[in-house]
């Protein structure tokens, strides 16, 4: 789990040019929302609803971000294998717009 999060959080840090503040409050939401993530990840317990077009109003006003989780979801299919629901995907723009708005 430590190198899917190290990886994660290069893919970031790369994609939207910050550095991470790791004392910060929202970086720990952040870090324990991907635990769980990878957790039900790994269960096949993964979050579905119907929220398809919150999702896609997030995408549209956080692109920088959502073009970020794109990068984080082919990683994750092309090292584990795994695919994301959109459900999934919705959750991780926004603590990963919640960290950023820090710096």
């Amino acid at each position: 789990m430590t190198k899917i999060i190290q990886d994660v959080i290069g893919i970031i840090e790369s994609e939207l040019a910050i550095t991470f503040k790791k004392d910060s409050f929202n970086y720990s939401r952040f870090i324990t929302h991907l635990r769980h993530l990878i957790q039900r990840q790994v269960r096949d317990q993964q979050i579905f609803s119907d929220n398809s077009e919150l999702y896609s109003t997030v995408r549209l006003q956080y692109p920088k971000v959502a073009a970020c989780v794109d990068k984080i979801d082919a990683y994750f299919e092309k090292e584990y294998h795994w695919k994301y629901s959109d459900e999934e995907k919705l959750y991780l723009i926004m603590h990963i717009n919640r960290v950023c708005a820090e710096n």
